[in-house]
C-alpha cells in the first residue's frame, strides 16, 4: 500500500506515509487475503505489522478495540483526552499526534457504532455521556485534560458539563475550530445544504470526506435527492471512488457504518443546546482561511461559557489545519498552551 520497500515489523503505518485513505485500503486487503475483517479504529493503536497481526491472530475477524485510544501511552505530562469529530474516527489525531510533545500520552476516543454492530446515539448528550463513561473507565479520577477538533470540541464541553455534575474537575478545554451551537450555525445549514435528511448526510458526509484531503468534488446535492438508501449509498461511494487512494472495493456495510455514525452526530449536535454554562477555560485554535461554508460567527460560544474564550490563529481552512503541512504549527501551538496548563 505504501509504495515503500524495507518495512519492518515494528514500523508506523503513519509515520511511512500511511494515511486514513490507504488504510482503509489495506484493511480490505486483509479482509480479502486473510479473512479477518478488522475496524478502522484498531490502526489508531495498532500501528505496526507486529501489532496487527496479533489483533489478526487472537481475534480474527471478530478484532475490536477498546476506547479510549492509546495513540501514545508514554510521557509525564498531563494526558489529553481527544473527543472525535463529526466522523468519529480517532484516525483524525494521527498527523497531531506526530507533531506534538513526546512527553505527554495522548488519548482518542472513537465513536460507537463505527463496527456497525451497534447503533450510534442519535443525542448528542448521550453521545458524551458514552465517552464520560469511556474515560472514567480509564481513569476513574481526575482533573481531566479534554479536546477535540470540530464538533469534538463542542462534545468535549458537553462530556465537561457531565464530568461536574458527577463531581470531576475538568478546569481546561482545548478545542481546533470548534463552532458553537448557535442560531447562525442552524441557519446556515440549512441555506447551505437544506433539512438534515439520508441524502442531505449522504451529501455532507462525502463533502466533508474530500475535503479533508484538500479536493473539492464540486458535488450538488440534487444528485443525492430522492434516492432509496439502496441507490443513496451507491450513489455516495461513486462519488467517494473519485477521491484518490479511496478503497475503490470498500464493502457497503462498513461505508453504512461510517455515514450513519456521521448522520447522528451532525444531526445530535445540531439538536443540542448545553443545559449549563462551562465555568472553566477555553482555547480555541481557529484556522485562519475559516471554514469553506460558514462564517466566522460560528466560533461565537459566549452564550455557554462563563469566561472568555481565548483563540489563538493557526494556519489552514477547518479542514487542513489537522493535515499537512500545517498541522506542524497547529501541534506547536498546542504544546505552548498545554505546558501552561498544570
Amino acid at each position: 500500500m505504501l509504495g515503500v520497500g524495507a518495512i519492518g515489523p515494528d514500523d508506523d503505518f503513519f509515520d511511512l506515509g500511511g494515511h486514513s485513505l490507504l488504510a482503509i485500503r489495506m484493511l480490505s486487503r486483509v479482509r480479502d487475503e486473510l479473512d479477518a475483517d478488522l475496524p478502522l479504529s484498531l490502526m489508531a493503536e495498532r500501528r505496526t505489522v507486529a501489532r496487527l497481526a496479533e489483533a489478526v491472530a487472537s481475534h480474527g475477524a471478530h478484532a475490536a478495540l477498546g476506547s479510549p485510544v492509546a495513540l501514545r501511552a508514554a510521557g509525564t505530562g498531563q494526558p489529553l483526552f481527544l473527543v472525535p469529530p463529526v466522523s468519529g474516527s480517532a484516525l483524525a489525531y494521527l498527523p497531531l499526534l506526530r507533531r506534538m510533545s513526546a512527553d505527554r500520552p495522548i488519548h482518542a476516543f472513537h465513536a460507537p457504532g463505527l463496527d456497525g454492530r451497534s447503533a450510534p446515539p442519535a443525542r448528542f448528550e448521550d453521545l458524551a455521556a458514552h465517552f464520560v463513561r469511556e474515560l472514567l473507565a480509564a481513569r476513574p479520577r481526575g482533573p481531566y485534560l479534554l479536546g477535540g477538533w470540530s464538533n469534538g470540541g463542542a462534545a468535549a464541553i458537553e462530556m465537561a458539563l457531565q464530568l461536574a455534575e458527577l463531581g470531576h474537575d475538568v478546569p481546561a478545554l482545548v478545542l481546533v475550530d470548534s463552532n458553537a451551537p448557535t442560531p447562525y450555525l442552524a441557519q446556515g445549514v440549512r441555506a447551505k445544504f437544506g433539512e438534515l435528511n439520508a441524502a442531505t448526510l449522504a451529501f455532507m458526509y462525502v463533502n466533508n470526506f474530500a475535503r479533508c484531503f484538500e479536493i473539492d468534488l464540486g458535488l450538488d446535492k440534487a444528485r443525492f435527492a430522492g434516492l432509496s438508501p439502496g441507490d443513496l449509498a451507491q450513489a455516495a461511494l461513486g462519488e467517494l471512488r473519485r477521491v484518490p487512494s479511496f478503497a475503490p472495493d470498500i464493502d457497503h456495510a462498513r461505508l453504512d457504518a461510517h455515514i450513519a455514525v456521521f448522520g447522528a452526530t451532525a444531526t445530535g449536535f445540531m439538536r443540542w443546546q448545553p443545559a449549563r454554562r462551562y465555568r472553566g477555560r477555553i482555547i480555541n485554535f481557529l484556522a485562519r482561511d475559516g471554514h469553506p461554508e460558514f462564517g466566522h460567527e460560528r466560533y461565537d460560544w459566549s452564550s455557554f461559557v462563563e469566561r472568555p474564550v481565548e483563540t489563538i490563529e493557526v494556519p489552514g481552512n477547518h479542514f487542513s489545519l489537522v493535515n499537512e503541512p500545517h498541522v506542524a504549527a497547529l501541534g506547536a501551538a498546542l504544546d505552548r498552551v498545554l505546558e501552561g496548563i498544570p
